[in-house]
């Protein structure tokens, strides 16, 4: 009896690991997701909990309303959008496609290369050492670039907050001396706007003042 329940354990416990290796989908109401380190999962959703995900992770989609993403180094994703949350990244992030936030910050470590776009509504967005192959765009957050590069634009919306005409509520948005923009600065709303000598950036449009 004991040998019979030896080896249903190891074939759940294998079990368990081809499934996860084999790039499951994980999705969850109430509560959050935890990917251990080196795994291989699909698509993570959750509506009410963050999801985090250790080092040298790989995933596809990455999706929460109500909670913040987490991710270790050496991560490699498709996507990763939340709604009421951060996203927080370590070193020598991967994405394929964006990083979106509508209340909380973007922020990645060195190393970082996301291929598409970085937006958020009501947070800020800093970058140390990355690669924005798309837009970096926001309508009330700050925006820090260090050492980094965006081959789109820079993007500041309108604010449609209350709050709008208050030299408090400008962003700021500053671009260091190792930083490039290839794109456009794009300023539909008045901003703090600090770009340090040395820095590479291309046409700044006032669209306000239009």
């Amino acid at each position: 009896m004991k040998k019979l329940m030896l080896i249903a354990s190891v074939f759940v416990i294998a079990l368990s690991l081809n499934v996860t290796a084999g790039g499951r989908d994980i999705s969850k109401v109430l509560g959050g997701i935890d990917i251990e380190r080196g795994q291989v999962v699909g698509d993570l959703d959750s509506v009410n909990g963050g999801i985090s995900l250790d080092d040298d992770v790989t995933a596809v989609t990455i999706e929460t309303v109500n909670g913040s993403i987490e991710l270790g180094d050496n991560v490699k994703i498709r996507s990763a959008e939340t709604v009421n949350g951060h996203i927080k990244a370590g070193k020598n992030l991967h994405v394929n496609r964006g990083l979106a936030a509508v209340n909380g910050a973007v922020k990645v470590k060195s190393g970082g290369n996301i291929e598409s776009d970085v937006t958020t509504v009501n947070g800020d967005i800093e970058l140390e050492g990355s690669k924005v192959g798309g837009d970096v765009s926001t309508h009330n957050g700050d925006i820090t670039l260090k050492s980094s590069s965006i081959a789109g634009d820079l993007v500041v919306k309108r604010n449609k907050g209350w709050f709008s005409g208050s030299n408090e509520s400008r962003p700021e948005i500053v671009i260091d001396s190792h930083s490039r923009v290839t794109g456009t600065i794009h300023l539909y709303r008045e901003v703090r706007l600090t770009i340090e000598e040395g820095a590479k950036v291309g046409e700044v449009i006032h669209h306000y003042k239009d």
